[in-house]
């Protein structure tokens, strides 16, 4: 069989199957460009044709059923097969009679059998050859009656346009366009050649335009009715679309061929009016993005100076803030060199991997503005370079000659500034306060003031940026619940918004710097790694915000002991570029690198010095003088040690600052029991607790589980603050400490998908290597209020059938053999510190429950969700996550009270998932939701409303197959349920249909 892309398709239609492969065969063999198709009756021979478009046919007359002329008569009778070429088959000569029955059947022609070859394939080659001119002819006939339709309607077309516009000039003139094709309807140049001067101006004018509102067009028309005639040419798809406002676009072609004919037939003069009779237009509406557009498209660069003057500031906040960028980012450096507020704007566009550049053009309208004498030239440009190098570059020392001449131009111009311009204005002298050592009352003041102004613009972004200085102020003097409110706040003013890049960056520090300072460091692990995913290192290391990060990472290490991660952590930071080079950065690094490398830390610390005087930087300065300070205590330089933490607790009491402070107590208290001055040590430690029990903390600034061993046994000895003492013990020593400041480590008992003992890190053992008994015996512990149960209610819980003295007897058997299993795991009779029998009361001591501490996180969760505070909800969900396993007490045989803790913590989960799930159907930038919601189909297959969710994120995802997997899995849960396959694919049609919607 050929190959070649045309092919003449045979019809061979036969009862006889020899005489049917036969002829296949020799007709494919001597005319290859011929394909078969061999059926055996009449209904197949329907069939096929019904499909493939056959070119001739061989109909053998005589066949059961349906014969060869009934066949023709059917062929004809149907439109797709009336045209084939037909050639009856007879068994002899045809008759007069058949002749003409088959004529009148159809039939084009007879053969007789047998059947000659030769003369076979002649008449196959015959047919071949008519077949072929038919297709030929057919071709030809269609393009002249496209021709002629193409003619006809280019006339009716422009006749029709001319009549929606009312133009009866045109109407009139004796020479209608001729020799039109459809090729010009489309691509629109020909046709308009042939149109009047005042439509060719018209439709070149409108071709300046990125879009068409008719309004606007009307005021650019040199015709009659152009909106007529606008909506005439959408209806002829001469535009790409019309907007919801109703707006219309070029095709792209047509609009770039018709504004190059405007580049040529427009004089300079012209184009310019139509450009700024656009900008007038969208100015009026408020669309100042598109107004700016129009003009630097335009390159009026005058006027878009004028333009920016005016309105910039409104464009560098929110939505359109990219938009803005990516304009000015394409206006070329020598423009922007003569410029001063073109370079301002291109400078406050810039994102943070182009700070340098940034700075530059900050500093050259500055210094440009200064020296024309324009006020507010250099007031707009000193507001940005303050904000930059506080919050992007970290260049504090730099900030400081500029603060007041910033604070006199913003007095001098206060009433003719619009309020986003003297708002920021506030922010930036807030920061500068911040930075520059002023006690914190009058930052404070500023950002109030600022943002009650801001409360009167339409800016979300400028009001929550304002948020957030309050909230870093709120952060540095220790009030917690502030700052959690502030960064609440900003998170619902800039849902669904695209904030700035260092506006995100600054919020999700902070949100790191709270949970650090707080003791939240797992959470703030996972939100230094997500910030490390979101941000890459030259958008945000390179920042004092960068800095702020991986102080927190290090300190959270520190925290935690983990000495060897630190500094890990800190030879990658330094290896990077913008650390070597910043020198904010790069003594911010040093000093925490000194501290951790007891060979060439001296060095380093000197260098972290001497950068930090260069770099500046009021809050840094105490985090310096701090870890300098450890650092000569770690040398037993006691003297050095003791000058700095005095400088470091002057510098905080100064500036009323409070996350440093509790550090410098305790490091103080270190230096004082160094020093055997106790009653020194013992007032800061008192210091310290009374400190964090006002802000009721359980950290404090450079804490180390070395140091809490040191200080917490003098603490209890001399009575201060047991309950804080205590806390801090649990929280970072995984202990509880006693009266005489003995600390006894605290058994982790994971009950949620293992059932396992550890203490510490370290695997006691498992459950399962238990007995029944014993196994049920720290299950009733377990879900005991106080884990204490006493001993009569639990003879009668293991042993309801035995009398007392059997029972008791089994109790002490049990007692003794899960002692003996703790004694090995522990060592020698410390079993009785977890175990213990007291007055007919049995209890589980010094332990901490994996489903306890579950149960009080999705708690708390739900409560944030009350009160709408979703950030928080979120780290209490996030934390109960990585607590959960699984079910409770997984595969072990339960009595009611466990059996009843383990439906309702399977509840909690799910009702934990329904809650988180909503969250982040809204947010997810971790990709968290996918993984939660598998997890709640696992434990609940037929829960609707979370099957629901699951549709509706598989639907969202790439993977087309995700959604019909989950429906399989959906129905296949009901039919385990005893669904009956109606019931189960009536829910599958409504979950679809529901959001179908």
């Amino acid at each position: 069989m050929s190959d070649r892309a045309e092919q003449f398709k045979l019809l061979v239609v036969d009862d006889n199957a020899t005489n049917l492969s036969l002829m296949a065969q020799i007709i494919e063999m001597d005319l290859p460009e011929v394909r078969v198709y061999p059926v055996h009756s009449a209904a197949e021979a329907l069939t096929l044709m019904a499909t493939v478009d056959i070119d001739g046919a061989f109909v053998d007359v005589q066949m059961p059923e349906v014969d060869g002329l009934e066949l023709c008569r059917r062929m004809r009778a149907d439109q797709r097969s009336r045209q084939i070429l037909v050639v009856l088959m007879t068994a002899h000569i045809a008759t007069a009679e058949l002749r003409a029955q088959g004529l009148e059947a159809g039939a084009y022609d007879f053969i007789s059998q047998p059947i000659s070859n030769l003369e076979m394939l002649a008449r196959i080659k015959v047919m071949l050859r008519l077949r072929r001119q038919e297709k030929e002819l057919a071709v030809e006939n269609r393009e002249l009656h496209q021709q002629v339709e193409e003619k006809a309607s280019m006339l009716r077309w422009l006749q029709g346009l001319m009549l929606a516009s009312g133009d009866e000039a045109m109407l009139s003139r004796d020479a209608m366009p001729s020799a039109v094709t459809q090729g010009a309807v489309s691509q629109g140049i020909e046709l308009f050649a042939e149109m009047p001067q005042e439509w060719g101006r018209t439709l070149l004018k409108l071709a300046l335009l990125e879009e068409i509102p008719p309004p606007l067009a009307e005021r650019l028309s040199e015709i009659a009715d152009i909106r007529e005639a606008l909506s005439y040419l959408w209806r002829h798809n001469f535009f790409a679309d019309q907007t919801a406002d109703g707006c219309y676009r070029f095709e792209d072609k047509l609009h770039q061929r018709l504004r190059a004919g405007a580049e040529e037939s427009l004089t300079v003069a012209e184009r310019d009016t139509v450009t700024l009779m656009a900008v007038d237009w969208y100015r009026d509406r408020g669309q100042m993005t598109v107004a700016l557009g129009y003009l630097l498209r335009a390159q009026l660069y005058p006027k878009a100076e004028l333009f920016l003057s005016q309105q910039g500031v409104a464009l560098t906040f929110g939505r359109d803030a990219q938009a803005v960028a990516e304009m000015l980012s394409r206006v070329p450096e020598e423009v922007l060199l003569k410029r001063s507020w073109l370079a301002l704007f291109s400078g406050m566009c810039r994102d943070f991997s182009q700070s340098e550049k940034t700075l530059e053009w900050l500093e050259l309208s500055r210094v440009r503005f200064a020296s024309d004498g324009d006020e507010l030239g250099e007031l707009m440009t000193l507001i940005p370079l303050v904000l930059h190098c506080l919050l992007v570059d970290g260049r504090y020392a730099l900030v400081a000659p500029l603060v007041p001449r910033l604070k006199e131009l913003l007095e001098k111009l206060h009433d003719d500034l619009d309020t986003i311009t003297v708002a920021r204005g506030y922010e930036a002298l807030a920061l500068s306060g911040i930075y520059g050592g002023e006690p914190h009352e009058q930052s404070e003041h500023r950002v109030r003031v600022g943002l009650e102004l801001a409360l009167n613009t339409e800016s979300a972004e400028i009001q929550a940026e304002l948020r957030l200085v309050r909230a870093y102020l709120a952060l540095l003097r220790g009030r917690f619940e502030r700052v959690s409110a502030d960064l609440e706040a900003c998170l619902r003013l800039t849902k669904g918004m695209t904030p700035s890049p260092h506006h995100r960056a600054f919020q999700q520090i902070l949100h790191c710097q709270l949970l650090f300072y707080s003791g939240d460091f797992d959470n703030c692990h996972w939100q230094a790694e997500f910030l490390d995913q979101r941000f890459t290192s030259e958008d945000l290391r390179q920042t004092p915000l960068g800095g702020l990060l991986s102080q927190c990472q290090i300190g959270c290490f520190l925290a935690g002991g983990e000495r060897r991660a630190a500094q890990d952590l800190l030879s990658l930071r330094l290896g990077e570029a913008p650390a070597v080079v910043n020198p904010h950065l790069r003594s911010l690094l040093l000093h925490y690198q000194a501290l951790l490398h007891d060979s060439d830390g001296r060095e380093m610390l000197q260098e972290a010095v001497t950068l930090r005087a260069l770099a500046g930087g009021a809050p840094f300065m105490i985090n310096s003088c701090t870890v300098a300070a450890v650092f000569h205590l770690e040398s037993e330089d006691y003297r050095q040690a003791e000058a700095l933490l005095d400088e470091a607790l002057r510098l905080s009491m100064a500036q009323d600052e409070r996350l440093s402070r509790g550090g410098i107590y305790a490091r103080r208290a270190e230096l004082f029991l160094k020093r055997d001055r106790q009653a020194e040590a013992v007032n800061s430690l008192r210091l310290l607790l009374e400190l964090l029990e006002r802000k009721r903390l359980d950290t404090f600034f450079l804490l180390t589980p070395e140091l809490l061993r040191i200080l917490l046994p003098l603490a209890m000895r001399h009575s201060l603050l047991p309950a804080v003492v205590g806390r801090l013990a649990n929280r970072h020593l995984q202990a509880d400490i006693l009266a005489d400041g003995t600390l006894q480590p605290v058994l982790q008992i994971k009950t949620l998908g293992s059932a396992e003992i550890y203490l510490g890190e370290e695997l006691l053992f498992e459950c399962s290597e238990l007995s029944s008994i014993a196994r049920q015996l720290i299950a009733i512990l377990i879900t005991a209020p106080r884990h204490q149960i006493g001993i009569e209610f639990l003879l009668a819980q293991l042993w309801p059938d035995s009398a007392p003295d059997k029972a008791r007897a089994n109790l002490d058997g049990h007692l003794s053999r899960l002692r003996k299993q703790l004694d090995a795991a522990l060592g020698e009779f410390k079993s009785r510190d977890y175990l213990v029998m007291e007055k007919g009361i049995l209890s589980l001591q010094h332990t901490r429950v994996d489903s306890q501490l579950f149960t009080s996180l999705v708690r708390e969760g739900q409560k944030q969700i009350r009160r709408q505070n979703l950030w928080q909800a979120g780290l209490a969900f996030r934390t109960a996550q990585r607590l959960w396993g699984g079910v409770f007490l997984p595969g072990q045989d339960l009595l009611d009270e466990a059996i009843y803790m383990r439906q309702n913590l399977t509840e909690l989960r799910l009702e934990m998932i329904e809650c988180w799930s909503r969250m982040l159907m809204e947010d997810d930038p971790a990709d968290e939701l996918g993984a939660l919601l598998r997890d709640g189909q696992h434990l609940d297959p037929t829960r609707e409303t979370l099957i629901q969710k699951y549709y509706q994120y598989a639907l969202g995802k790439e993977d087309p197959h995700l959604p019909r997997r989950v429906l399989n899995e959906y129905r296949q849960a009901l039919l385990d349920e005893d669904y009956g396959d109606a019931e189960a694919d009536e829910f599958i049609r409504m979950l679809e249909a529901e959001h179908a919607k």
